[in-house]
């Protein structure tokens, strides 16, 4: 209800009016089980094909390690073989850049473990969406920024869409001052 729907990613996926076929690249603001990117793979993994490839990149300060990940995963039995290559591809927790292939590469994970504030920016990539997870400003106002507004809208194009679980007002007003439409839906 949070990221799926409100970003169109069935629609992006399966939008061959794109003249190179580039994949649909979403960045997310914070790994933690990786149940957003399975989510996501599983939305991609339905769509027939032809469908574009699936380019995710989520920053993680501080990531779980497989066993806390493998615990919170089973909650979710619809996802355990997708679970179970996710776990099987999951790096050591050491900080940069680690980036994990699934489907022969038309599907790949760039998991960074570093600081949202200082590391994201250092990557070259234009968002198709934004998955705005984390905790809400109150607890977690590094992430919530002005300069990661701005990053976000240097790093979008037009179309490109976001969304999030928080409404606060403050994050919506600097969301629009940096260019972004803002509207509320459902779920």
């Amino acid at each position: 209800h949070t990221f799926i729907r409100p970003n169109k990613l069935r629609e992006r996926f399966m939008d061959s009016s794109q003249s190179d076929f580039s994949p649909v690249t979403i960045v997310e603001t914070t790994f933690g089980t990786g149940l957003d990117f399975l989510v996501a793979l599983l939305t991609w993994q339905q769509c027939p094909t032809p469908k574009r490839n699936l380019h995710f990149i989520s920053i993680e300060k501080h990531p779980l390690n497989r066993t806390d990940i493998e615990r919170a995963l089973r909650n979710w039995p619809q996802l355990d073989e997708l679970s179970a290559e996710l776990l099987r591809q999951y790096p050591p927790i050491t900080a940069g850049c680690h980036l994990l292939s699934f489907y022969d590469g038309k599907v790949t994970l760039m998991l960074i473990y570093g600081d949202l504030k200082t590391d994201l920016e250092c990557y070259s990539f234009t968002a198709d969406a934004w998955f705005l997870s984390g905790f809400s400003p109150n607890r977690n106002p590094e992430m919530w920024s002005n300069d990661f507004f701005s990053l976000m809208a240097k790093r979008s194009t037009t179309g490109t869409t976001f969304s999030t679980f928080t409404s606060e007002s403050g994050v919506q007003h600097e969301l629009l001052n940096s260019g972004f439409e803002v509207s509320k839906q459902s779920g």
